[in-house]
Protein backbone atom coordinates (compact mmCIF):
# COMPACT_ATOMS: atom_id res chain seq x y z
CA UNK A 1 0.00 0.00 0.00
CA UNK A 2 1.04 3.51 -0.71
CA UNK A 3 2.38 5.73 2.20
CA UNK A 4 2.00 8.84 0.29
CA UNK A 5 -0.85 9.89 -2.16
CA UNK A 6 -0.15 10.55 -5.80
CA UNK A 7 0.18 13.60 -6.61
CA UNK A 8 2.78 15.18 -4.52
CA UNK A 9 1.48 18.29 -2.38
CA UNK A 10 1.07 21.10 -4.59
CA UNK A 11 0.75 24.60 -2.79
CA UNK A 12 -1.84 27.46 -4.06
CA UNK A 13 -0.30 30.83 -4.35
CA UNK A 14 -4.02 32.24 -4.48
CA UNK A 15 -4.39 31.28 -0.77
CA UNK A 16 -2.84 33.64 1.85
CA UNK A 17 0.67 33.06 3.43
CA UNK A 18 -0.86 31.80 6.52
CA UNK A 19 -2.91 29.56 5.52
CA UNK A 20 -0.73 28.23 2.83
CA UNK A 21 1.70 27.69 6.07
CA UNK A 22 -1.17 25.58 8.00
CA UNK A 23 -1.35 23.76 4.75
CA UNK A 24 2.46 22.90 4.87
CA UNK A 25 2.54 22.01 8.09
CA UNK A 26 -0.73 19.77 7.66
CA UNK A 27 1.52 17.88 4.89
CA UNK A 28 4.23 17.38 6.50
CA UNK A 29 2.52 15.91 9.84
CA UNK A 30 0.71 13.53 7.02
CA UNK A 31 3.60 12.34 5.62
CA UNK A 32 4.84 11.30 9.14
CA UNK A 33 1.89 9.10 10.27
CA UNK A 34 1.78 5.97 9.56
CA UNK A 35 -1.15 4.36 7.13
CA UNK A 36 -4.25 3.05 9.46
CA UNK A 37 -3.67 -0.86 10.00
CA UNK A 38 -6.75 -3.39 11.08
CA UNK A 39 -4.75 -3.92 13.79
CA UNK A 40 -6.00 -0.57 15.30
CA UNK A 41 -9.21 -1.09 17.01
CA UNK A 42 -10.47 2.51 14.70
CA UNK A 43 -10.45 0.25 11.55
CA UNK A 44 -11.66 -3.03 13.13
CA UNK A 45 -13.00 -4.74 10.27
CA UNK A 46 -12.20 -1.84 7.76
CA UNK A 47 -11.15 -2.69 4.64
CA UNK A 48 -7.59 -0.27 4.64
CA UNK A 49 -6.70 -1.46 1.46
CA UNK A 50 -9.68 0.74 -0.15
CA UNK A 51 -7.49 3.92 1.01
CA UNK A 52 -4.65 3.44 -1.41
CA UNK A 53 -4.06 6.82 -2.71
CA UNK A 54 -2.28 6.22 -6.13
CA UNK A 55 -3.10 7.13 -9.52
CA UNK A 56 -5.02 10.10 -8.27
CA UNK A 57 -5.20 13.96 -9.91
CA UNK A 58 -6.92 17.09 -9.86
CA UNK A 59 -9.22 17.87 -13.14
CA UNK A 60 -11.67 20.59 -14.69
CA UNK A 61 -14.17 20.10 -15.72
CA UNK A 62 -14.71 21.47 -19.41
CA UNK A 63 -18.38 21.32 -19.87
CA UNK A 64 -20.66 21.39 -16.33
CA UNK A 65 -23.63 23.37 -18.33
CA UNK A 66 -25.45 20.32 -17.87
CA UNK A 67 -24.95 20.30 -14.03
CA UNK A 68 -26.49 23.44 -12.91
CA UNK A 69 -30.13 22.02 -14.61
CA UNK A 70 -29.24 18.82 -12.34
CA UNK A 71 -28.59 20.78 -9.16
CA UNK A 72 -32.31 20.60 -7.83
CA UNK A 73 -32.44 20.23 -4.35
CA UNK A 74 -35.14 20.62 -1.61
CA UNK A 75 -36.40 24.52 -2.36
CA UNK A 76 -36.35 27.09 -5.08
CA UNK A 77 -36.26 29.83 -3.12
CA UNK A 78 -32.75 28.23 -1.41
CA UNK A 79 -29.20 29.70 -1.58
CA UNK A 80 -27.21 27.41 -3.98
CA UNK A 81 -23.92 26.98 -4.38
CA UNK A 82 -22.55 24.80 -6.85
CA UNK A 83 -19.07 23.16 -7.52
CA UNK A 84 -17.25 20.84 -10.06
CA UNK A 85 -14.08 19.24 -9.04
CA UNK A 86 -14.25 21.73 -6.04
CA UNK A 87 -14.51 24.96 -8.96
CA UNK A 88 -17.81 26.76 -8.46
CA UNK A 89 -19.83 26.92 -11.29
CA UNK A 90 -22.39 28.84 -9.70
CA UNK A 91 -23.78 30.97 -6.64
CA UNK A 92 -27.37 32.18 -6.00
CA UNK A 93 -27.93 34.19 -2.79
CA UNK A 94 -31.30 34.57 -1.86
CA UNK A 95 -33.53 35.49 0.93
CA UNK A 96 -30.83 35.37 3.29
CA UNK A 97 -30.90 37.99 6.36
CA UNK A 98 -28.32 40.34 6.80
CA UNK A 99 -24.84 39.65 8.08
CA UNK A 100 -25.76 36.28 7.02
CA UNK A 101 -22.43 34.74 5.04
CA UNK A 102 -22.55 32.09 2.47
CA UNK A 103 -19.11 32.24 0.62
CA UNK A 104 -16.89 29.99 -1.19
CA UNK A 105 -13.71 29.80 1.00
CA UNK A 106 -11.57 30.84 -1.65
CA UNK A 107 -13.19 34.36 -1.02
CA UNK A 108 -14.34 34.19 2.64
CA UNK A 109 -10.39 33.30 3.84
CA UNK A 110 -9.75 36.63 2.60
CA UNK A 111 -13.32 38.55 3.84
CA UNK A 112 -13.47 37.09 7.16
CA UNK A 113 -9.98 35.68 8.13
CA UNK A 114 -10.85 35.95 11.43
CA UNK A 115 -13.77 33.28 11.76
CA UNK A 116 -11.53 31.26 9.31
CA UNK A 117 -8.76 31.08 12.16
CA UNK A 118 -10.74 30.63 15.07
CA UNK A 119 -13.17 27.60 13.47
CA UNK A 120 -10.78 26.23 10.67
CA UNK A 121 -10.27 22.22 11.35
CA UNK A 122 -10.12 23.58 14.67
CA UNK A 123 -12.11 20.17 16.22
CA UNK A 124 -9.49 16.98 16.21
CA UNK A 125 -10.25 13.91 14.69
CA UNK A 126 -10.63 11.48 17.22
CA UNK A 127 -11.95 8.35 15.13
CA UNK A 128 -9.38 6.80 13.14
CA UNK A 129 -9.01 9.19 9.77
CA UNK A 130 -6.98 12.01 11.57
CA UNK A 131 -4.46 11.11 8.54
CA UNK A 132 -6.44 11.94 6.26
CA UNK A 133 -7.93 14.74 7.19
CA UNK A 134 -4.50 16.30 7.40
CA UNK A 135 -4.30 15.42 3.83
CA UNK A 136 -7.42 17.47 3.32
CA UNK A 137 -5.79 20.54 5.18
CA UNK A 138 -3.17 20.00 2.79
CA UNK A 139 -4.96 20.09 -0.23
CA UNK A 140 -7.91 21.84 0.45
CA UNK A 141 -8.87 23.41 -2.83
CA UNK A 142 -12.49 25.35 -1.82
CA UNK A 143 -15.20 24.36 -0.02
CA UNK A 144 -17.92 26.81 1.84
CA UNK A 145 -18.14 29.12 4.63
CA UNK A 146 -21.71 30.17 6.55
CA UNK A 147 -22.35 31.70 9.17
CA UNK A 148 -25.44 32.74 11.21
CA UNK A 149 -25.39 36.44 12.91
CA UNK A 150 -26.27 35.79 16.97
CA UNK A 151 -30.68 35.78 16.83
CA UNK A 152 -30.91 35.55 12.92
CA UNK A 153 -32.95 32.87 11.19
CA UNK A 154 -32.49 31.48 8.15
CA UNK A 155 -35.92 30.59 6.84
CA UNK A 156 -34.73 29.13 3.43
CA UNK A 157 -32.31 26.66 3.60
CA UNK A 158 -28.82 26.73 2.01
CA UNK A 159 -28.31 23.77 -0.67
CA UNK A 160 -24.18 22.48 -1.89
CA UNK A 161 -23.89 20.89 -4.73
CA UNK A 162 -20.70 18.99 -5.14
CA UNK A 163 -19.94 17.20 -7.81
CA UNK A 164 -17.49 14.64 -9.09
CA UNK A 165 -16.51 14.04 -12.74
CA UNK A 166 -13.78 12.02 -14.53
CA UNK A 167 -12.08 9.26 -13.34
CA UNK A 168 -9.36 8.85 -10.52
CA UNK A 169 -10.29 12.49 -9.71
CA UNK A 170 -9.10 14.04 -6.16
CA UNK A 171 -12.22 16.14 -4.33
CA UNK A 172 -12.05 17.58 -1.15
CA UNK A 173 -15.33 19.42 -0.82
CA UNK A 174 -15.37 21.12 2.95
CA UNK A 175 -18.67 22.82 4.77
CA UNK A 176 -17.69 25.23 8.08
CA UNK A 177 -21.05 26.15 9.56
CA UNK A 178 -20.59 28.63 12.17
CA UNK A 179 -24.19 29.73 14.26
CA UNK A 180 -24.16 32.38 16.85
CA UNK A 181 -26.59 32.65 19.95
CA UNK A 182 -30.38 31.44 19.35
CA UNK A 183 -29.78 31.51 15.50
CA UNK A 184 -31.34 28.89 13.25
CA UNK A 185 -30.45 27.58 10.03
CA UNK A 186 -30.91 24.61 7.80
CA UNK A 187 -28.02 23.21 5.54
CA UNK A 188 -27.86 20.34 2.76
CA UNK A 189 -24.79 19.03 1.10
CA UNK A 190 -25.66 17.28 -1.93
CA UNK A 191 -22.69 15.08 -3.01
CA UNK A 192 -22.83 13.40 -6.50
CA UNK A 193 -21.09 12.44 -9.70
CA UNK A 194 -21.79 13.70 -12.89
CA UNK A 195 -22.09 10.22 -14.59
CA UNK A 196 -21.67 6.69 -13.40
CA UNK A 197 -18.59 6.15 -15.19
CA UNK A 198 -17.04 8.85 -12.64
CA UNK A 199 -15.41 8.16 -10.02
CA UNK A 200 -12.24 9.04 -7.98
CA UNK A 201 -11.47 9.48 -4.38
CA UNK A 202 -13.29 11.88 -2.21
CA UNK A 203 -11.81 13.14 1.57
CA UNK A 204 -14.53 16.08 2.31
CA UNK A 205 -14.72 17.42 5.92
CA UNK A 206 -17.73 19.19 7.81
CA UNK A 207 -17.55 21.49 10.91
CA UNK A 208 -20.43 22.25 12.66
CA UNK A 209 -20.08 24.95 15.40
CA UNK A 210 -23.46 26.16 17.54
CA UNK A 211 -23.32 28.97 20.46
CA UNK A 212 -25.92 28.85 23.01
CA UNK A 213 -29.84 28.57 21.94
CA UNK A 214 -28.62 27.88 18.70
CA UNK A 215 -30.35 25.39 16.43
CA UNK A 216 -29.06 23.82 13.18
CA UNK A 217 -30.36 20.86 10.47
CA UNK A 218 -27.60 19.73 8.39
CA UNK A 219 -28.45 16.80 5.99
CA UNK A 220 -25.56 15.30 3.57
CA UNK A 221 -26.83 13.24 1.23
CA UNK A 222 -24.35 11.36 -0.65
CA UNK A 223 -25.01 9.95 -3.89
CA UNK A 224 -21.04 9.35 -5.33
CA UNK A 225 -20.86 6.27 -8.49
CA UNK A 226 -20.98 2.99 -7.11
CA UNK A 227 -16.60 2.89 -7.87
CA UNK A 228 -15.93 6.16 -5.88
CA UNK A 229 -13.93 6.05 -2.92
CA UNK A 230 -15.03 8.61 -0.10
CA UNK A 231 -14.04 9.55 3.28
CA UNK A 232 -16.63 11.93 5.11
CA UNK A 233 -15.68 13.15 8.50
CA UNK A 234 -18.27 15.22 10.64
CA UNK A 235 -18.09 17.40 13.24
CA UNK A 236 -20.43 18.84 15.71
CA UNK A 237 -19.68 21.04 18.69
CA UNK A 238 -23.06 22.16 20.41
CA UNK A 239 -23.17 25.19 22.90
CA UNK A 240 -25.79 25.39 25.99
CA UNK A 241 -29.45 25.21 25.08
CA UNK A 242 -28.16 24.19 21.62
CA UNK A 243 -29.55 21.97 19.46
CA UNK A 244 -27.80 19.99 16.20
CA UNK A 245 -29.77 17.63 13.64
CA UNK A 246 -27.23 15.64 11.75
CA UNK A 247 -28.70 13.85 8.91
CA UNK A 248 -26.23 11.17 6.57
CA UNK A 249 -28.29 9.73 3.59
CA UNK A 250 -25.39 7.18 1.98
CA UNK A 251 -26.90 5.91 -1.67
CA UNK A 252 -23.38 5.51 -2.95
CA UNK A 253 -19.91 5.03 -2.74
CA UNK A 254 -18.47 1.73 -3.48
CA UNK A 255 -16.36 2.13 0.03
CA UNK A 256 -17.61 4.94 2.52
CA UNK A 257 -15.76 5.81 5.59
CA UNK A 258 -18.35 7.76 7.85
CA UNK A 259 -17.01 9.20 10.91
CA UNK A 260 -19.24 11.56 12.95
CA UNK A 261 -18.77 13.21 16.28
CA UNK A 262 -21.19 15.25 18.29
CA UNK A 263 -19.95 17.12 21.07
CA UNK A 264 -21.86 18.92 24.07
CA UNK A 265 -20.61 21.20 25.90
CA UNK A 266 -23.10 23.60 27.58
CA UNK A 267 -25.80 21.91 29.67
CA UNK A 268 -29.29 21.33 28.09
CA UNK A 269 -27.46 20.98 24.75
CA UNK A 270 -29.17 18.43 22.38
CA UNK A 271 -27.89 15.98 19.50
CA UNK A 272 -29.77 14.09 16.87
CA UNK A 273 -27.53 11.80 14.89
CA UNK A 274 -29.92 10.20 12.04
CA UNK A 275 -28.65 7.55 9.47
CA UNK A 276 -30.33 5.56 6.63
CA UNK A 277 -27.77 3.28 4.14
CA UNK A 278 -29.77 1.40 1.09
CA UNK A 279 -26.23 -0.72 0.42
CA UNK A 280 -26.61 -3.37 -2.38
CA UNK A 281 -24.00 -4.67 -4.56
CA UNK A 282 -20.80 -5.39 -3.41
CA UNK A 283 -20.54 -1.94 -1.40
CA UNK A 284 -18.78 -1.22 1.81
CA UNK A 285 -19.76 1.36 4.34
CA UNK A 286 -17.75 1.96 7.53
CA UNK A 287 -19.45 4.43 9.87
CA UNK A 288 -17.52 5.52 13.19
CA UNK A 289 -19.59 7.69 15.45
CA UNK A 290 -19.17 9.60 18.93
CA UNK A 291 -21.50 11.14 21.35
CA UNK A 292 -19.30 13.13 23.32
CA UNK A 293 -21.17 14.30 26.63
CA UNK A 294 -18.93 17.04 28.40
CA UNK A 295 -21.27 19.06 30.15
CA UNK A 296 -24.21 18.21 32.67
CA UNK A 297 -28.02 17.79 31.56
CA UNK A 298 -26.79 17.35 27.93
CA UNK A 299 -29.10 14.59 25.57
CA UNK A 300 -28.18 12.36 22.54
CA UNK A 301 -29.66 10.13 20.52
CA UNK A 302 -28.32 8.26 17.24
CA UNK A 303 -30.49 6.12 15.09
CA UNK A 304 -28.75 4.55 12.12
CA UNK A 305 -30.83 1.98 9.68
CA UNK A 306 -29.04 -0.26 6.80
CA UNK A 307 -30.54 -2.16 4.86
CA UNK A 308 -27.97 -5.11 2.64
CA UNK A 309 -28.39 -6.76 -0.43
CA UNK A 310 -26.39 -8.94 -2.46
CA UNK A 311 -22.73 -8.78 -1.26
CA UNK A 312 -22.94 -5.46 0.85
CA UNK A 313 -21.07 -5.11 3.83
CA UNK A 314 -21.57 -2.52 6.72
CA UNK A 315 -19.52 -1.81 9.78
CA UNK A 316 -20.89 0.52 12.82
CA UNK A 317 -18.85 1.53 15.69
CA UNK A 318 -20.28 3.80 18.06
CA UNK A 319 -19.24 5.17 21.95
CA UNK A 320 -21.34 7.32 23.93
CA UNK A 321 -18.95 8.73 26.12
CA UNK A 322 -19.74 10.76 29.14
CA UNK A 323 -17.03 12.57 31.17
CA UNK A 324 -16.73 13.40 34.90
CA UNK A 325 -18.89 16.26 35.54
CA UNK A 326 -21.53 15.43 32.77
CA UNK A 327 -24.26 13.91 35.28
CA UNK A 328 -27.78 13.68 34.12
CA UNK A 329 -26.40 12.89 30.75
CA UNK A 330 -29.49 11.12 28.75
CA UNK A 331 -28.05 9.19 25.75
CA UNK A 332 -29.24 6.98 23.41
CA UNK A 333 -27.99 5.06 20.36
CA UNK A 334 -29.12 2.25 18.31
CA UNK A 335 -27.81 0.56 14.85
CA UNK A 336 -30.50 -1.19 13.19
CA UNK A 337 -29.93 -3.72 9.87
CA UNK A 338 -31.88 -5.31 7.90
CA UNK A 339 -30.36 -8.31 6.02
CA UNK A 340 -31.77 -9.09 2.76
CA UNK A 341 -28.69 -11.58 1.23
CA UNK A 342 -27.12 -14.30 2.46
CA UNK A 343 -24.30 -12.98 1.22
CA UNK A 344 -24.44 -9.70 2.94
CA UNK A 345 -22.46 -8.77 6.46
CA UNK A 346 -23.09 -6.02 8.80
CA UNK A 347 -20.89 -5.98 11.86
CA UNK A 348 -21.78 -3.22 14.53
CA UNK A 349 -20.17 -2.31 17.97
CA UNK A 350 -21.96 -0.16 20.08
CA UNK A 351 -20.56 0.99 23.02
CA UNK A 352 -20.14 2.86 26.64
CA UNK A 353 -17.62 4.93 28.50
CA UNK A 354 -19.17 6.58 31.86
CA UNK A 355 -17.20 8.54 33.99
CA UNK A 356 -20.16 10.39 35.62
CA UNK A 357 -23.41 9.22 38.10
CA UNK A 358 -27.24 10.09 37.78
CA UNK A 359 -26.80 8.79 33.54
CA UNK A 360 -28.80 7.21 31.75
CA UNK A 361 -27.52 5.43 28.57
CA UNK A 362 -29.04 3.25 26.74
CA UNK A 363 -27.29 1.41 23.72
CA UNK A 364 -27.93 -1.79 21.11
CA UNK A 365 -27.56 -2.77 17.66
CA UNK A 366 -29.91 -5.98 15.83
CA UNK A 367 -29.76 -7.99 13.02
CA UNK A 368 -32.48 -9.34 11.14
CA UNK A 369 -33.67 -10.64 8.04
CA UNK A 370 -37.20 -9.86 6.17
CA UNK A 371 -40.36 -10.99 7.80
CA UNK A 372 -41.72 -13.93 5.80
CA UNK A 373 -45.49 -13.27 6.98
CA UNK A 374 -45.09 -9.64 5.74
CA UNK A 375 -43.67 -10.84 2.41
CA UNK A 376 -46.38 -13.48 1.86
CA UNK A 377 -49.37 -10.99 2.57
CA UNK A 378 -47.82 -8.46 -0.47
CA UNK A 379 -47.75 -11.55 -2.82
CA UNK A 380 -51.07 -12.55 -1.86
CA UNK A 381 -52.53 -9.54 -2.89
CA UNK A 382 -50.64 -9.39 -6.10
CA UNK A 383 -47.18 -7.66 -5.54
CA UNK A 384 -44.51 -9.38 -6.65
CA UNK A 385 -41.92 -10.77 -4.36
CA UNK A 386 -39.10 -8.37 -5.18
CA UNK A 387 -41.48 -5.36 -5.20
CA UNK A 388 -42.08 -6.56 -1.84
CA UNK A 389 -39.31 -6.63 -0.50
CA UNK A 390 -38.09 -3.52 -1.78
CA UNK A 391 -41.03 -1.74 0.07
CA UNK A 392 -40.54 -3.48 3.07
CA UNK A 393 -36.92 -2.25 3.13
CA UNK A 394 -37.91 1.32 1.95
CA UNK A 395 -40.11 1.24 5.13
CA UNK A 396 -37.72 0.29 7.78
CA UNK A 397 -35.06 2.86 6.26
CA UNK A 398 -37.84 5.77 6.09
CA UNK A 399 -38.98 5.13 9.75
CA UNK A 400 -35.45 6.94 10.62
CA UNK A 401 -37.06 9.72 8.74
CA UNK A 402 -39.93 10.12 10.88
CA UNK A 403 -37.77 11.74 13.38
CA UNK A 404 -36.70 14.60 11.39
CA UNK A 405 -38.72 17.79 12.06
CA UNK A 406 -38.53 19.68 9.23
CA UNK A 407 -40.85 18.33 7.04
CA UNK A 408 -40.02 19.55 3.34
CA UNK A 409 -36.96 17.97 3.86
CA UNK A 410 -38.60 14.50 5.39
CA UNK A 411 -40.24 14.82 2.00
CA UNK A 412 -37.62 15.64 -0.51
CA UNK A 413 -35.79 12.01 1.52
CA UNK A 414 -38.37 10.03 0.89
CA UNK A 415 -38.78 10.96 -2.80
CA UNK A 416 -34.60 10.15 -3.27
CA UNK A 417 -35.08 6.67 -1.11
CA UNK A 418 -37.85 5.69 -3.47
CA UNK A 419 -35.83 6.05 -6.47
CA UNK A 420 -32.78 4.67 -5.10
Amino acid sequence: MATTPDPQFQEDPTWPAWFRELQHQAWEEFLSIPTPSRNQESWRFSNVRALELTDLHYQTLTDSSSLLENSVGLASDATRLVFANDSLISQETKNLPAGVVVAPLKSAIQTHENLMREYFMKQPIELGSHKYALWHQASLRNGVLIYVPPHTTVKFPVEIFSWLGGTNTLLFPHTLIICGEHSRITVLDHFRSTSSDSHGFVCGINDLHLAAGAEVTYAAIQDWSSTTRALHLNSTLIGKDAKATVFQANFGAGFLRSESLSRLTGRNARSIMLSITPASGVREIDQRTLQDHAAPNTSSDLLYHNTLDDSARTTFAGLIRVESDAHQTDAYQKVRNLILSDAAEANSMPGLEILADNVRCTHGATSGQINEDELFYMQARGIPASQGRRLIANGFLASVLERMENPALREFIMRRLVHS
